[in-house]
């Protein structure tokens, strides 16, 4: 079998079945979600099972509409459940993006959990397998599976279409769109367990599906464009974050030639756009942060004066501990690691990150500035245990290393 005809299907797959979905359940509804899908999975197999004997077809994506649609046509009819869908749009829609809008529009209903959001998002319109979503964010296919049939099924107990939502209702779900797009990228930008640090695939998708809400004029608010700066930015800096053996490079330690400008011009584009309206967001303020350290043109130029006053106010809108620890790097960089130090002993919620391995290897690196080294060893070994990452666990390594220092036992 050639080789060109399974990397053909597979990256028809991605970047077409969230359409078709899309276009399949505004005929049918959220009520058969299941047949859609189905119905998509059936025409993706036809198509490794007679590509490379009969060719492909010269519009793969029409070939991919158009078996899709008879087999969700024939289920219903062998279900008894066509109603009053009838025969009469066989022809391929072309670009709907409209349709992929609305339908992660639908997946963002109140009646869906954040995690159920994400998922269906990532299975629906990115194309994502239930491994590849479970791998993703650290949890069980089994536990995949329960989110996708409880996000399923309260889509079809609210009655969901998949249409173009009045611009009143879009804007009521954007927070929650932009809040799982989000998510997806953190995710790809830094992985949360495994071998991998990055999972450029990830922060693309998340990239592409923004930019989709971006372009899309009922949704056009400053906002959208301040989250598509701030992924721009982050992602401008993927080719430098990891050395010649997959380990992760600091700030400090990046190749700065390596970092992609032309990502950085549009991310500098998507940020001026933002400044338009009269709402400052943490996606702002984030960017903001983003866009200072992309266009430094050596760390040693840094302006961190300003960094930290970006997150003075971000702090004041988002008083997350994750932000506050965040801004405690900043201090440091500004006012000298013990500052630092003691913002991390004094200030922050100590409850929620105890449990979070960044504290604890920010304490270590800021404990050894310091010259603090038995304070430093013990938060770097407290940050080993927690970490579930191997490229993260090889850094903290990395500092037990430089200070003397073995790590104990994972326990």
């Amino acid at each position: 079998m050639s080789q060109s005809v399974p990397a053909l299907v597979d990256h028809l797959f991605r970047h077409s079945s969230g359409q078709v979905i899309a276009s399949l359940m505004r005929r049918v509804g959220a009520q058969h979600l299941e047949l859609v899908e189905d119905s998509v999975q059936e025409a993706i197999i036809k198509a490794l099972r007679q590509w490379p004997y009969r060719g492909v077809p010269e519009n793969p994506e029409a070939w991919l509409w158009r078996v899709a649609y008879n087999n969700a046509l024939d289920g219903l009819r062998r279900d008894a459940r066509k109603h009053d869908w009838e025969p009469g749009f066989e022809q391929f829609p072309g670009s709907v993006d409209e349709d992929v809008l609305a339908l992660m529009l639908a997946c963002c209903h109140p009646g869906v959990s954040k995690e159920g959001q994400v998922a269906l998002i990532l299975k629906l319109v990115a194309g994502f397998s239930v491994p590849e979503i479970s791998r993703a964010f650290l949890t069980r296919d089994a536990t995949t599976y329960q989110r996708l049939r409880r996000g399923r099924q309260a889509l079809a107990d609210a009655g969901v279409e998949v249409v173009a939502p009045d611009v009143q209702q879009a804007h009521e779900r954007l927070d929650a769109l932009l809040a799982a797009l989000y998510l997806l990228f953190n995710e790809g930008y830094a992985l949360s367990a495994g071998e991998r640090h990055i999972s450029r695939e990830l922060c693309d998708e998340a990239i592409r599906l923004t930019r989709l809400v971006a372009d899309w004029d009922a949704l056009g608010r400053p906002d959208v464009d301040a989250l598509l700066a701030l992924m721009l930015f982050q992602a401008a800096r993927m080719p430098g974050r990891l050395g010649l053996e997959g380990e992760i490079l600091t700030l400090e330690q990046q190749d700065r030639r390596l970092w992609d400008r032309a990502m950085i011009d549009a991310g500098v584009e998507a940020l001026n756009r933002s400044a338009c309206g009269v709402r400052l967001t943490s996606y702002h303020l984030q960017a903001g942060i983003a866009s200072l350290h992309c266009l430094s043109p050596a760390y040693c130029q840094t302006d961190w004066p300003a960094i930290l006053d970006l997150y003075d106010a971000l702090v004041e809108l988002d008083g997350s501990s994750l932000i506050k620890l965040n801004r405690t790097v900043a201090l440091a960089m500004v006012h000298g690691p013990a500052a630092g130090l003691r913002e991390l002993d004094q200030v922050l919620d100590r409850d929620v990150l105890e449990r979070y391995a960044l504290f604890h290897a920010t304490r270590g690196e800021l404990a050894a500035r310091c010259d603090e080294r038995e304070r430093a060893i013990a938060s770097y070994r407290r940050a080993r245990l927690l970490v579930q990452s191997t490229p993260e666990r090889r850094l903290i390594e990395r500092r037990l290393g430089e200070l003397g220092a073995l790590p104990v036992a994972d326990s």
